[in-house]
């Protein structure tokens, strides 16, 4: 009998997730909090249109969907991509023909997990949120001051907001564009965080996460990564010229340019 009623007051699984997630947030204080919640908020509101996994906008939707799902299941059951799409309607088709050749396979794992629908949205809010994230460090590199927090919560809701982006995402439905030009305003604002920063000891790192973004980006959409690289170029040239030590940034430079070529 006391063992019985000893088990009845043992918490329910389900609710043991809850409880941590309570204690996490009742130990930060209401700055911390904000700095959490705040970049969440940010990346997550102008989605919120397509928080229902079964809704589809503009008819490329549904082409990056099934395309999705097609990687995922071939995926699932052979534990690699496909090379060509073998379908009803696509035989022998070579796949991908356009896109790059990293978006499709890495949201194609999660779809064997999630489907198809969920994986789209997995990645876009992550590419979202990773954004978001990148342009407040930034500003936050430039003001310093822990006061102008608000400034870099603003800037980065005006790049998140942006006119551009929802369109290809709502209404063109060009959901590689869409996260191509997300990956490259993240690369972008991390190598200009490494260019504000000064932060020598650290300067790999910023190096490596600039060029690993720029890459899925040309994975993701080959002809932004091409144009975009333009500009990411002159951020290098930038970087180089008001460089203290021009030749730790030359390294930096020629031993990533090299891993991106490759």
């Amino acid at each position: 009998m006391s063992e019985s009623l000893g088990s009845s007051t043992e918490p329910r699984p389900k609710w043991r997730l809850a409880r941590a997630a309570v204690r996490v947030t009742g130990s930060l204080n209401a700055s911390e909090f904000s700095g959490v919640a705040v970049p969440i908020l940010i990346a997550c509101f102008p989605l919120v249109w397509m928080a229902l996994s079964r809704r589809v906008f503009y008819d490329d939707w549904l082409n990056h969907l099934w395309m999705i799902g097609y990687t995922g299941e071939y995926f699932r059951h052979h534990l690699t991509f496909p090379s060509v799409l073998n379908t009803d309607q696509a035989v022998g088709v070579a796949f991908p023909m356009f896109y790059g050749t990293l978006f499709y396979p890495l949201a194609g794992i999660i779809s064997a997990l999630t489907g198809a629908g969920v994986a789209m949205r997995v990645v876009l809010v992550a590419t979202s949120w990773l954004q978001t994230v990148s342009v407040i460090r930034l500003v936050r590199a430039v003001y310093p001051d822990r006061s102008e927090r608000c400034v870099s919560w603003c800037v980065a809701a005006v790049v998140s907001f942006g006119t551009y982006p929802l369109t290809n995402l709502y209404n063109r439905s060009a959901i590689t564009e869409y996260v191509a030009v997300s990956l490259l305003v993240s690369a972008c604002s991390v190598w200009l965080r490494f260019i504000y920063s000064g932060d020598r000891p650290r300067a790999w790192i910023s190096a490596s996460s600039a060029w690993l973004l720029l890459v899925l980006s040309a994975g993701t959409h080959p002809i932004t990564a091409l144009l975009g690289s333009m500009f990411f170029g002159a951020l290098l040239l930038a970087s180089f010229i008001g460089s203290a030590n021009r030749l730790v940034t030359a390294r930096l430079v020629v031993v990533h340019a090299a891993l991106f070529a490759v």
